[in-house]
Parts: structure tokens; sequence; C-alpha cells
């Protein structure tokens, strides 16, 4: 519940691939200048693009319109030159994509795509990379089957080239675990990931960030599968490496305190040591990245999520309130980005007892998904379940049910029948029912939902816990306090 991202819709937080973009960006940019011999104006020009218009770089939408602009003009001078016209169509969609406009980074990725393919051959490294970016765009637009694809080919070409233990293979295995997360492989990209992080140990030096962001993505998988003791280990010992590389204000651990706490809320449900751990974040943050940087956005949001569960609601709305002016500063008022941390806020207003706030906020969140990434993708699913939750909390059961089935026919569509999503969709909609005092069929859907569940992970993960608390409810309401008592003790952290 502390995470802002949505938990079907984003595994891991776009912004964090946008922060570390301009790292990738830039080393790119260096071997394209010693492969291709791209001149010094050319390579000047990619890398001011990428400093001046990411996002996390503080600087307005405008500004990387105006520069990509530029960059539109600058491939008519570079037509007889088709290699470095692939290397600025790949830099400027990898703007256009922290942007959220997919369909234009599709495009440009597809014609560097075709431009290397055409004077490199099919085989290529540049063709891979090529791919690994283009996978990103499907993977952000709801396309997971063919994203994983496209990476599966870039996987073999760097195999191929680089063989199966380096450091380049390495990264599109941790993409790879990422898509696995909405193919419903939860166990596959715990794996993948695994094998990732096992390669830059094997590779890299002990200290290598790289390392650290193995860690990182691979205790996620291990929070998701219910393993939390060794998601704990993990994020501890990343944020030792960056501590020990970057010393004790290091912002990259800061980040990670802000995982930490939510492991330790799942795990132990210690919520003094989280929010210690979270305000050690933000002060971190404030002092090391400003107060309008992106990443202190983010340990605001968390902060404020942590305060309205512990009822302090005055300061989590004043936290989430700035951390979004933040966002927005970034990303413009449209960005999928401002709509998911807005979500957030949202949950504030409905732990506050304020739906009606909550639900004026939800209505801007599901219009900036529906523009963005369509009526077909999974966090505008997610946000109509959202909204369904607003519903039931004002009463409104029928058009909840009819907002929580709509949710479920869209990720029935997305991903089967079956998927680790939709054992708590059922448990919402059982609910519902309940609260009817159809509890025939609420139970029907709850049974439906452990069943559900008991395919991905085991009795003690968060999310059954989180089905026992609504058929506690369902108990409740039939005055059945023994039954109500039984599931509650199984809804705590065991």
């Amino acid at each position: 519940m502390l995470s802002l991202a949505l938990g079907a819709g984003v595994a891991v937080r776009q912004a964090t691939v946008a922060e570390r973009e301009r790292v990738r960006a830039q080393r790119a940019l260096a071997d394209a200048e010693q492969s291709l011999g791209q001149s010094e104006s050319v390579t000047g020009f990619l890398v001011g693009l990428f400093d001046a218009s990411l996002p996390t770089s503080g600087r307005g939408a405008v500004t990387a319109e105006d520069l990509l602009s530029r960059g539109a003009t600058q491939l008519e001078a570079l037509r007889g030159q088709p290699l470095v016209q692939a290397r600025m169509l790949e830099a400027m969609a990898r703007v256009h994509m922290t942007m959220a406009q997919y369909g234009t980074a599709q495009s440009e990725l597809e014609r560097s795509l075709a431009l290397r393919v055409a004077r490199l051959g099919a085989d290529h490294v540049e063709v891979a990379e090529t791919l690994f970016y283009l996978t990103e765009v499907l993977r952000r637009t709801g396309r997971y089957r063919e994203a994983d694809s496209l990476a599966q080919r870039a996987q073999a070409i760097r195999t191929m080239r680089y063989g199966a233990r380096h450091p380049a293979t390495a990264a599109i295995l941790a993409q790879r675990a990422g898509l696995a997360i909405y193919l419903q492989d939860l166990r596959g990209a715990e794996e993948m990931s695994r094998r990732a992080l096992a390669i830059r140990r094997a590779t890299l030096e002990p200290g290598d960030p790289r390392i650290g962001a193995s860690l990182e993505r691979h205790a996620a998988y291990l929070r998701r599968l219910g393993r939390l003791a060794e998601a704990e280990a993990e994020l501890r010992e990343a944020i030792a490496l960056y501590q020990s590389a970057a010393g004790a204000r290091s912002s990259d651990a800061a980040y990670l305190q802000l995982r930490l706490a939510d492991v330790i809320l799942e795990a132990r449900g210690d919520t003094a040591q989280a929010e210690s751990l979270m305000r050690g974040a933000l002060a971190t943050s404030r002092a090391t990245l400003g107060e309008d940087h992106i990443r202190t956005s983010w340990a605001m949001g968390d902060l404020a999520m942590l305060l309205a569960q512990r009822g302090r609601f005055e300061e989590a709305e004043r936290l989430a309130r700035a951390g979004l002016v933040i966002q927005r500063r970034a990303y413009g008022p449209s960005h999928p980005n401002v709509a998911d941390y807005s979500q957030g806020l949202v949950a504030i207003y409905i732990s506050a007892g304020r739906p009606a706030d909550a639900e004026q906020v939800q209505r801007d969140v599901i219009a900036v998904f529906e523009r963005s990434l369509g009526r077909h993708h999974t966090a505008y699913a997610g946000a109509l379940a959202a909204y369904a939750d607003i519903r039931l909390a004002l009463g409104r059961l029928d058009e909840a049910i009819g907002l929580y089935r709509r949710a479920i026919d869209i990720r029935q569509q997305l991903f089967g029948n079956d998927n680790a999503g939709y054992g708590l969709d059922l448990s919402k909609l059982a609910r519902v029912y309940a609260r009817k005092g159809d509890f025939r069929l609420a139970d029907s859907l709850f049974q439906r939902a452990l069943a559900n569940q008991a395919r991905y992970v085991d009795s003690t993960h968060p999310d059954v816990r989180r089905v026992y608390e609504r058929m506690a409810e369902r108990y409740r309401l039939q005055r059945n306090d023994t039954a109500a008592r039984r599931y509650a003790r199984l809804a705590l952290p065991r």
C-alpha cells in the first residue's frame, strides 16, 4: 500500500528508468563516437539533448519539445550518414519515452532499427540496442508479449556477440524479468533477475552500481513472492554498497531505504522503524538532490502514505501535495507518472474519510491514463478499480460492482482468464457483495480468490492476507464474531 506505483501496472517505477537513462545515454554516446566516427557537433548535440530534456533534470517539457524539434532538423542534415541518423533517432526516442510520447518513440525506434539492420545486418550489437529500447516502449504501452519477443531477439544477439555471462546480456535478462511479471510468471521473473545479478557479481567490480541496481530489482521480485527476509537482506546489501561508494548520504541508498521500509512493514508491521527509514531517506534526498528533485517527491509520497496509515492525515496530505507539485513541474500535468503519483493522494483521502475529495482526483487520474495509455492498459484497469474503491466508500455499491467488473475484464483480455492479480480483484468484488448482504456469492468469490492466489504465492503472502482481511469484514457484517476473529488473525503479518 505504501508504494505509489500501481501494483499491477508498474512493477518497477518508470521514473527510476528515466533517472538512469542519463548514464546509459552518455555511455552509448561515447561508444557511438568511437564506432561510428560521429562529429563533435552531433555528439555534443545528443549529450545536450539528454542533459536538458530528461524530466529528472528539473527542466520543463517545453524545453524538451524545443530540443526535439532541433533534433528533427538535424536529421535532415544527416541523410548521407544513416548510422548517425540511427543514433540520433534512438536518442530522440529515449527522450520521447520520458515524455510519455510512446507512439512517436516507437516510430523513431523502428526507423532506427531499419537503418541499422540495412547497414549492419540483423545480428549486430547496435541492432540489439535498438531492440532493447523498442522493447521498453512496448512494455510501457501494455504490449507485453510483443515486447518479450523483441527482448528475446536482443538477448540472442548479445549472447552470440558477448557470451551468456556478460553485463550486456545481464541487462537483457533484467529487462525480461520485468516483462515476466506482466506475463504472470513471477517465479520466472525471480529466476531471470537472479541470473542477471549473478552475472554482474561475477563480471563487475564489487562496488559497481549496476550490482546495486540488480540487488534492488531482485529484491522486488522476492518481495512479490512473499520472500521478505531475503528481500530485506538484499536491500540492506545494496544500501551498504551505495553508501560504501558515495558515503552515508548517498541518494541511491536513500531511495532503497524507502523500499526497505516497505518490506519491513509487510514483514513485521513495524511502522515506527519504517517511518524512521522514510524520514531519513527524505532528509538525505533534500540535502543531496534538493527540495524540487523527483526523488525527493518519491520520499515525500511514501512517507505521506505511511503517515496516513498512522492516522496523521494533515501532515500526510501536506507532503503528498508538495510531492505532486514537484511531479507536475517535472513531467507536466498529463504524464502517466503524475497520474500514478496522484493515486497516493487518493489513498490518503480515502483513509481520512474524504471520498468526495478522492473521487475528484481519481477522475483526473483515469482521464490521464486514458489519453496517454488507452482503455486497454493495465494501468487504466487499476485506475478503474481504485475509482470503484471510492464508489464503495460512498455507498454506491452497484456502481462499484460495474467498475470492478470492467477492470477485471480488461485484465482478462490482457493476461487471460487467470493471472496473479485476479484473486485480489475477485476479493474486492466479493467485499461489495458482502456489503449488499449476498454472502453466498461473496463466499464463492472469496474461495476463487484464495484458489487463484495459491497458484502464485503461499498463504502468508501480503496479497493473501488482504483477502483474509476482506473475509473478516464479511463475517463481521453477518455478526459471526468467531469467524471474523479467525480471519482477522490470518490477516496479520507472520
